[in-house]
Formats: C-alpha cells, sequence, structure tokens
C-alpha cells in the first residue's frame, strides 16, 4: 500500500488543509486488491497515518455494522457499471467512537471490470451528529428505566441539553443556550470563557443568571483580565469564594453575580487534548453535590463538541469563501472581431462551487486561448482541484502556446499531484489573422466542440483525446477550425447534454439545434437561449455542473 505524502508540496499542504476541515481522500486499485488512504481519511477513521493496511475488508469492517449491508450494495453496484456514487453511513473508530461521514468516489470500467476507483470522505453535519448522541441517550434512558431515579434524572438533563445547544454552529450562541439552561437548571448563574479564532486569540465570555439574559463580550486577555484568569483557576466547589475570586469584567455581566457566600464549580473545556477554555457555574447559599458537580463536569464535556464543531465550522466557512473569491466565475476579456459569453451554474447551489471551470487570455499580440474543463467531482474538493487546474493549464499554455502540446505538460503535472485529480478539457487558440479567424482545438476526453456554420447549420469538430490526470500515457489530437463572420464555436461541459426532463437527456442534438436556430445572435442572447431551454428541460434542477461559452466571429 502506498501512503507517501510529500510535505511542502502544494498538493501536500491542500490535503492537510482539507484534513483539518474533515474532508480526505481515497484511490483503489482493483488489479492490486488495495485501497490507499491519505493523512486526512487515516485521521476520519481515528487511525494514526500508515497504520491501515490497505484492505477493503478492513475498511468494511470500520463500517458501523447496521450500515454495512448498504454500503456494500452501493459500492458493489457502482463497481460493476461504472460510474460516481455517495453514500452516508457510520463508522467505529478503534476507540469505539461513531462517527457519521459521507464517501464520494468515482469508479471507472472496462467491459464491467473496475479499472481504477478515486473520491473522498469527510465528516458529515454536526446536527447529524448530535442527533445520533441524542438517540443514544434515549435508548439508554430506556434501558435506564430498571435504575435509580437519580440516574433518570441524570440522563433527562443530558437530553434536554442536548436539545439545547444543538440549534446553532455559531459559536456565541452555542454560549447562549449553554448559560441559559445551566442557570435554569443546575446554578444560579453561569459564566463561559472561550478562545476564539476570530479575531484571532480573543477571549469570548457569556454570563447569565436565573432570570437574566446572558451577555457576550469578546475582547483581548488585556482588556479581559478576568477572564483570562478564570481560563486557567481550578476551584474546589465544596468551599464558599468571594466575589471577587469571580470578578467580571464589565458591569453587565457584573449582574449575575450578589452578595454572600458564592459556591463556584470550574471545569476545563478541552478539544483534542488542548484548553479552549472553562465552564463557570455559580451557586450562592449552597454548595455543590456530587452529583450535581457530576453533572456539570458532563455537561462541559458535551459544550465542549458543540463548541469545537462551530469553530470547525467557521473553519469550513473561511475555507469555502475562500474558494469563493477565487471560484467566482471571471468576467470575460475583449477579444477583438470575437464576441463571447458564458452560462455558469454549480450544481452546489448553496455555496456556489463547482468543478467546471473555464478561461480566457491572451497568450501573444493577436492569440488568445480559451479553456474549458470539468473535474470529477462537485463541491469543495472539486473547486479546488478546478483552481489548481487553472494555474497549472495558464502556465503551460504561455510556455508552448499550442492546445496539444499544453494538453501534455498539464496531464503530467496533475500525475505529479498527490491528490490525483482527474478532469477533461478543450483547449482553443484563438489566431486573429487578416484572412479570417482561425482556431486551433484539442481535446482530454471532453465533449466535442460543437461548430455553428449557419442558421439550421452546425457540426461537432473531430477531435478527440484522454482524460488528463488518468494515465502517464494520455493521447491527444488537434483540429483547425476557421471561422466566417456570424458562425460560432461552443464547448461546454456535459452537465448540458446530461441535464434530464424524466428519464431523457437534453443530448447533443438538442443543443446543436438550439445554438444553430440562435444564428445570427449575440453569444451572450445565444447562450441565455440555450440556459432558459435547459432550465425549462430540467425544471430549474441541475444534477451536475453546467458551463457553456460560445465564441462567435464578428464581421
Amino acid at each position: 500500500m502506498d501512503n507517501a505524502q510529500h510535505p511542502g508540496s502544494p498538493a501536500s499542504d491542500d490535503v492537510d488543509w482539507l484534513g483539518r476541515i474533515g474532508i480526505g481522500t481515497w484511490t483503489w486499485d482493483p488489479a492490486a486488491g488495495t485501497v490507499s488512504w491519505d493523512n486526512a481519511s487515516h485521521h476520519i477513521y481515528g487511525l494514526t497515518y500508515g497504520s491501515f493496511d490497505g484492505k477493503f475488508e478492513s475498511f468494511i469492517a470500520m463500517v458501523h455494522p447496521d450500515d454495512r449491508d448498504e454500503v456494500l450494495r452501493v459500492i458493489s453496484e457502482v463497481a460493476a457499471t461504472g460510474g460516481d456514487y455517495s453514500v452516508r453511513h457510520r463508522i467505529v473508530t478503534p476507540s469505539g467512537e461513531v462517527r457519521w461521514i459521507e464517501g464520494q468516489g468515482r469508479i471507472s470500467t472496462e467491459n464491467g471490470v473496475p479499472q481504477d476507483g478515486r473520491g473522498i470522505v469527510y465528516l458529515l453535519s454536526d446536527r447529524m451528529v448530535f442527533d445520533s448522541e441524542r438517540d443514544e441517550l434515549t435508548a439508554g434512558q430506556e434501558l435506564a428505566r430498571a435504575e435509580t431515579e437519580s440516574t433518570r434524572e441524570q440522563l433527562r438533563f443530558l437530553i434536554d441539553l442536548t436539545d439545547a445547544i444543538t440549534g446553532s454552529l455559531n459559536t456565541e450562541r452555542v454560549a447562549r443556550h449553554f448559560v441559559s439552561f445551566i442557570a435554569d437548571t443546575l446554578a444560579d448563574s453561569c459564566i463561559v470563557d472561550i478562545t476564539v479564532q476570530e479575531p484571532f486569540g480573543n477571549v469570548m465570555t457569556c454570563a447569565g443568571g436565573r432570570d437574566i439574559k446572558p451577555v457576550v463580550t469578546v475582547a483581548t486577555p488585556a482588556v479581559a483580565p478576568a477572564a483570562a484568569r478564570r481560563a486557567s483557576i481550578s476551584l474546589d466547589p465544596a468551599r464558599p469564594v468571594t466575589p471577587d475570586v469571580v470578578e467580571m469584567d464589565t458591569p453587565e455581566q457584573a449582574a449575575i453575580l450578589r452578595d454572600g457566600p458564592t459556591y463556584a464549580a470550574v471545569f476545563p473545556v478541552t478539544a483534542h487534548g488542548s484548553r479552549i477554555g472553562t465552564v463557570t457555574a455559580i451557586r450562592f447559599d449552597r454548595a455543590w453535590t456530587r452529583d450535581a458537580r457530576d453533572l456539570i463536569r458532563a455537561a462541559t464535556k458535551r459544550v465542549a463538541g458543540a463548541f469545537d464543531r462551530a469553530e470547525l465550522h467557521a473553519d469550513r466557512s473561511k475555507f469555502v469563501a475562500m474558494f469563493q473569491a477565487s471560484a467566482t466565475p471571471r468576467d470575460l476579456p475583449d477579444i477583438p472581431s470575437v464576441n463571447l459569453g458564458v452560462h455558469y451554474r454549480p450544481a452546489t447551489e448553496l455555496v456556489r462551487l463547482g468543478g467546471d471551470l473555464y478561461d480566457v487570455f491572451q497568450i501573444g499580440p493577436d492569440a488568445w486561448m480559451v479553456a474549458v474543463g470539468d473535474i470529477c467531482g462537485k463541491g469543495i474538493v472539486a473547486a479546488g482541484h478546478a483552481e489548481l487546474a487553472r494555474t497549472a493549464l495558464r502556465s503551460a499554455a504561455f510556455s508552448t502556446g499550442d492546445p496539444v502540446d499544453s494538453l501534455n505538460i498539464l496531464n503530467r503535472t496533475l500525475l505529479a499531484e498527490s491528490s490525483r485529480p482527474m478532469l477533461t478539457a478543450v483547449l482553443a487558440r484563438f489566431d486573429l489573422k487578416p484572412e479570417g479567424i482561425e482556431v486551433q482545438l484539442a481535446t482530454a476526453g471532453h465533449p466535442p466542440p460543437i461548430h455553428v456554420l449557419g442558421p439550421d447549420d452546425w457540426t461537432e469538430v473531430d477531435v478527440g483525446g484522454t482524460m488528463l490526470g488518468a494515465t502517464e500515457n494520455a493521447k491527444f489530437r488537434g483540429a483547425t477550425v476557421k471561422l466566417s463572420p456570424g458562425q460560432s464555436l461552443t464547448m461546454y461541459t456535459d452537465g448540458v447534454t446530461e441535464s434530464r426532463f424524466g428519464m431523457s437527456f437534453f443530448g447533443v442534438e438538442r443543443l446543436g439545434k438550439t445554438l444553430a436556430r440562435a444564428w445570427p445572435s449575440s453569444a451572450e442572447a445565444t447562450v441565455g437561449d440555450v440556459a432558459s431551454t435547459l432550465d425549462t428541460w430540467a425544471a430549474g434542477q441541475p444534477v451536475d455542473d453546467v458551463l457553456l461559452l460560445v465564441a462567435r466571429a464578428e464581421g
């Protein structure tokens, strides 16, 4: 089994970053009968790096027994037919922890025999994790009916607490809900101090009391010294303390305190072995019993998971925002004598990230390169691979200027990446000559471009090639097209032709006729006509990224 990493390379850094937000990658070699996991995948499954033996049976053994049959069914079906799959299920780590994950992959076959498999695995939503925990607690409550009333009340308390803190993935809201719940049940007042990542190093303090709405502040340790001190103290909850021990940094927070004996139970909030804050539960005029102290300790462990997941969600949101900024569809440049239009809609509308890419850039005084590609996969990982491919493609095109040579360079670049992204692509070099526009084309496993010659007159350009990132022996073939005024060249991804109405695909024939009927409209009007037709056809619900780019020669 090959688990080699390349520390310091861009791909290694990308994979490490994906691992920190709960995303790993895997490859399957059917001939060798081995599965390779990257470091992030090992972490998701609770394994130390390199400890997975690469056997399919070992992977299945980690799937939760209740989900094993479904996982085997999904993988067996796609292994027999080829294509993409996605399956949600639980796993059981070596430590006994149950985790919800989603696995996505693509398996290529030849004559019904699997040839290659690649994909990703990532932790699922926090709500699903909490729902699972709640179900387990509810089941535990049923088993505890024969136990003492005290045990049943403790289980009820933890179930109600779980309900109270699962309504949000926002750190501040989790703190407010937790403080209100503790102050209304076990304590008279409650304080939570958490070190947050945004702004980095600041301390968020949430303080509330019975019938007192929680007050939240976020400040540096220098501005909030009481919160900083509280983050490191440990108090014996059996002894009363003076109010200055739980001194507050603002008058609003100080309202939760009162004169007289004060009993404080302080427990550290830890995540992944590191202390990220404290929970301080306060009682007035009565000490903490052992059972109550145990419940606060259990509650602190539970809210620690909620805070960790909220901060993880914030990390993911920043990661998505970063890609949204870099993957936002680019404005098309002005090319003399060429009118451009593009329609792009990712399948993942929630964050508008997808695996389709396009780029238009000048490579010479009268030469332009137009690229359209389709990354295997969807969402964040596909968007990351799309940016990698776009950057590598520009570098290759600037160095050679030839579409076929550029695809060869890009293929070698992708094969050198540990994450091994795969994509199809079409490159078109537009040369603006006195006698007209000449287009040199090359494709890599991509749908052939469509050449519209006039009204109701269109043809596919005969060009072909191997998918990028799949093999060292990739072959690419070029073709040349001359565009007369009014004629157009359309490049698109298979999300266009594979849009469905019921069981019927939109198809190349329907796309070609739609493009030809739009002649002699502008490129912008043409892509608008196709987009409208697609929306009607697929009822506005794409199952794949959709990209269409039209280049029309002007007189």
